[in-house]
């Protein structure tokens, strides 16, 4: 990765409920409206260039039962021509620099831009908090728990809504409605180019974060 890459962060399990797919769908949506954004500040060393790659990262681990969904969606990554890359292997539960091991919290945090949300059913949503805690702007798809007991706290985030075209064919992977995801990738580039705006809206979710 390199300093001038704009990185969205995916840090969840690679499990169906996850919609991991749909991360996918938005560094697409994300990446391909860049050159809109050419010349603006991302922050005190970074503006958007010709040359600035969106990746995505994703950190979470897949599950057993789930390795078809998984070979599901890398292959849609790679049918999508994004920039991607699985790092899930090589983090831990705890950091130990010395012998080059790093954490999924907050280690991977620290080198991204943006957190991804895109899971359809949590029981809360502890990816959510870390986002928050890293003071990290958030794209979030408006699952049950988020709509009822957190967003009704004041929380900012990016909406990818909350509704999912049917699955096409075998491999059971969902879709945003395209207006929505390009609308998505509209207000995420907004806020990656305007650093102060940016700023007050993490901290702000970081302070509701911290006081519930």
């Amino acid at each position: 990765i390199d300093r001038e890459d704009i990185v969205l962060l995916l840090s969840t399990r690679i499990v169906p409920n996850k919609q991991a797919e749909i991360a996918g769908d938005l560094c697409r949506a994300v990446a391909a409206s860049r050159n809109r954004y050419a010349g603006k500040p991302v922050d005190a060393e970074r503006s958007v260039s010709d040359t600035t790659r969106v990746r995505l990262v994703l950190a979470g681990r897949p599950e057993r039962a789930f390795l078809e969904y998984r070979d599901a969606v890398f292959s849609h990554y790679e049918e999508l021509g994004i920039d991607w890359q699985y790092v899930g292997d090589d983090v831990f539960p705890f950091r130990d620099a010395e012998a080059s091991r790093f954490s999924l919290y907050p280690d991977t945090y620290a080198a991204a831009d943006f957190g991804l949300y895109p899971t359809r059913w949590e029981g809360f949503g502890n990816q959510l908090l870390e986002i928050a805690a890293s003071r990290l702007p958030a794209a979030v798809f408006e699952y049950p728990v988020f709509t009822e007991d957190i967003a009704p706290l004041g929380f900012r985030t990016v909406s990818l809504g909350s509704a999912v075209e049917t699955p096409d064919g075998p491999s059971g992977l969902r879709r945003l409605p395209e207006a929505g995801l390009q609308a998505a990738a509209d207000e995420i580039w907004t806020l990656l180019t305007a650093p102060g705006r940016r700023a007050e809206i993490t901290e702000r979710n970081f302070e509701l974060a911290a006081a519930h």
